[in-house]
């Protein structure tokens, strides 16, 4: 049996790392696509839509359409662990 994760390949390790830290600000909670790849503008766009689509597949992304947050479960860590900036 596949699971949707398997379906949607792994991002770039630090493209995903930075996701994270950008979904995780205290000041924002959702952001679109194209606000992500306006603040991330060194990164390729493809590997942000695929990072977004790979960290969403496995949860620790919510992607709504255009629209991109961390998943509860993301949050709950965060707090736990204190892991963003």
């Amino acid at each position: 049996m596949r699971t949707e994760s398997s379906q949607v390949a792994p991002g770039d390790p630090g493209t995903e790392r930075i996701l994270i830290f950008l979904l995780l600000r205290d000041d924002r909670r959702r952001w679109s696509l194209a606000d992500i790849e306006a603040d991330l503008y060194d990164v390729a766009p493809d590997a942000i839509r695929g990072s977004v689509a790979y960290l969403a597949a496995v949860g620790v992304a919510a992607l709504n359409g255009e629209t991109v947050e961390a998943s509860a479960a993301t949050r709950r860590i965060d707090a736990l662990c204190d892991i963003a900036v």
